[in-house]
């Protein structure tokens, strides 16, 4: 019998497990065998950490730090906030939780019994849990469905370091026009310092964008004729959109809970900083008696507190916004964020700043905008935030 069994096996689920522990839980991984070797290249702003209790173990786990970002609208920025990748591996080892069981096998169903939750295995055995928590990702079935905006698509090739980028560079995003209209992309790149880089080009939050429209404006970006042989990274994030369906029988978190950040993708980080403080609402439900229902209901509200989930709707807002623009507004508006404040700009990208430090940020922005953008941003109706995409 566990208090907690989190299914998944990605970096939410382990930092969970890990905070669970921590706050002296019985706490179970549930996860296919080699769930804990991850293909994804995981990114942070450095002082996005800095909540972190391990904080100086996690920055023990950076592989790569860019002390200046490069990000390139209608003209150039050099935004002078570190931010890092992680060494994947390190990361899985610093944040596998010790005095955690693990069950290597795959879910095949949830069911109550009583007051506790029955994991029903792939393998024909069971995990009994007073909680269950999915956090095996976006595309999660056992939380329910959810109404994503858009879904953000990027193709990346592994490439030996020959000069296709800038030695010891990282560019967030360059919108630089290359005249092929519509769906706009970016390139993402970076100098990973291990005599490789990484090249990508990334579609803004809509419909599905094929691959091969990708692949081919890689290549004109670049000059060739068709990919250079390499690894190639396959990226589609849904974004945007509703939070998942609330239901009695489990709790989500991370990616599957919609930790996702409208704007940029990014989730790591998020759940990093959310796992101790749902951990101790976890172990505080518990010590009240909660069970069954009504600690499920409680660890969702630990996950979504009320003031997260008004910065949320503002962040939806923001981004069905932006997408009602052409290119040309699309730099624009890149060049007006990043001229703000640093410390606003990066509130900004954080899912649990407080909404009204969020508006703030968006009112100082929305009064930076030439008149022409500020028209169209504010003629977006309020139902666009979680229509994004869908035609």
């Amino acid at each position: 019998m566990h208090d907690v069994a989190i299914v998944g096996g990605g970096p939410a689920a382990l930092a969970l497990a890990s905070a669970c522990a921590g706050a002296s839980l019985r706490a179970v991984v549930v996860a296919p065998p080699g769930s804990e070797r991850w293909a994804a290249t995981y990114g942070t702003w450095v002082d996005d950490l800095d909540v972190r209790p391990d904080v100086a173990g996690l920055r023990a786990c950076l592989a790569t730090v860019w002390p200046v970002v490069r990000l390139v609208g209608a003209r150039e920025h050099r935004l002078h906030r570190a931010y890092a990748r992680f060494d994947n591996g390190v990361l899985a080892a610093h944040l596998w939780p010790e005095r955690a069981a693990r069950v290597q096998d795959r879910v095949s169903g949830v069911r109550r019994d009583g007051d506790v939750r029955v994991l029903e295995l792939a393998g024909g055995g069971e995990v009994v849990a007073s909680l269950v928590v999915d956090a095996t990702g976006s595309s999660s079935v056992l939380v329910g469905a959810r109404r994503a905006a858009g879904v953000q698509v990027a193709l990346g090739a592994f490439l030996p370091s020959d000069g296709t980028v800038e030695d010891g560079s990282f560019t967030l995003m360059d919108w630089s026009d290359r005249g092929w209209g519509a769906p706009p992309t970016f390139l993402y790149s970076m100098d990973l310092g291990d005599g490789r880089c990484l090249v990508e080009e990334t579609s803004l939050v809509g419909s599905p964008v094929d691959e091969r429209l990708l692949a081919e404006r890689l290549c004109t970006r670049h000059g060739w004729t068709s990919l250079p042989y390499g690894e190639i990274e396959h990226v589609s994030i849904d974004m945007g959109g509703a939070l998942p369906v609330r239901n009695s029988l489990v709790a989500a978190f991370g990616a599957a809970a919609g930790y996702v950040h409208p704007v940029t993708g990014y989730s790591i980080a998020a759940s990093l900083r959310a796992a101790p403080r749902v951990a101790l609402a976890i172990a505080d439900a518990l010590g009240a008696g909660m069970l069954g229902d009504a600690l499920c209901a409680a660890t969702w509200r630990a996950v979504w507190p009320r003031p997260m989930r008004a910065t949320r709707a503002l962040h939806n807002y923001g981004l069905a916004a932006m997408l009602r623009l052409d290119l040309g507004g699309i730099q624009r508006f890149f060049d007006a964020f990043v001229s703000l404040p640093t410390e606003s700009w990066a509130r900004y990208l954080r899912i649990d700043t407080p909404p009204a430090q969020i508006a703030a940020t968006m009112t100082r922005f929305f009064a930076a905008l030439p008149a022409s953008m500020k028209v169209r941003i504010a003629s977006t109706p309020p139902w666009a935030a979680t229509r994004v995409g869908r035609g």
